[in-house]
């Protein structure tokens, strides 16, 4: 009998993107600088 549970998180149980875009903003902030779509766009095509 296997007691193991493998799970596929990214983007299955947690939203990875949506938090990646919150940190980003939260990283922004704390260091006085401007956060918008466009900026994180930018992020997400880099």
């Amino acid at each position: 009998m296997h007691h193991n549970f493998l799970f596929d998180l990214d983007q299955t149980l947690l939203d990875f993107h949506a938090k990646e875009k919150i940190a980003l903003e939260i990283v922004l902030k704390e260091n006085g600088l401007s956060f918008s779509d466009e900026i994180y766009a930018a992020f997400i095509r880099i």
